[in-house]
């Protein structure tokens, strides 16, 4: 892109997903997409000097959710999981914290019940696979939403604050 009376041109990559429904959640096929997304975005703005800039329509709900699961896989990618306990864990909850934290910065983040479980959702699977762990309970019950009380990682959602 060049702007008119300056010497410096910017290349700008623009990736558009339509496949993400507002106030939703990506179904199951659609995950593996938005995680290669996530890898060609990140790809192409390795720059500092250009950043990385995430709407949706109104810059919340899919948005807050695109966001805190980049964050988070790249925690879980680091290796700030490794070696987790669950019952050693008093409080501490990654994602609800992050969700927390993006939420002090812009109120409704994350928007959707269904979004905050998707991230859950996903970052248990790609913690599983990881760790070459098999899916809680012996199966893929990741592959549908948990009830409220039947999964372990599900925390209440914080109040939009």
């Amino acid at each position: 892109m060049s702007v008119e009376n300056e010497d410096e041109e910017k290349i700008i990559w623009h990736f558009f997903y339509p496949l993400w429904p507002d106030m939703g959640s990506l179904n199951s096929q659609n995950v593996k997409s938005v995680l290669t997304l996530m890898d060609l975005s990140r790809s192409k703005n390795v720059e500092e000097e250009n950043p990385r800039v995430v709407h949706c329509s109104a810059g919340v709900g899919r948005t807050g959710t695109f966001v805190a699961l980049e964050f988070l896989m790249g925690e879980l990618q680091g290796g700030a999981w490794e070696g987790w306990d669950q019952s050693e864990e008093k409080g501490n909850d990654a994602i609800f914290e992050t969700v927390d934290q993006l939420r002090q910065q812009r109120k409704t983040m994350v928007q959707a019940v269904e979004q905050y479980i998707f991230l859950y959702e996903v970052l248990r699977k790609q913690w599983e696979e990881k760790y070459r762990l098999p899916c809680f309970g012996g199966e893929h019950t990741h592959d549908s939403p948990p009830e409220e009380g039947k999964n372990p990682v599900f925390r209440a959602i914080p109040e939009n604050k």
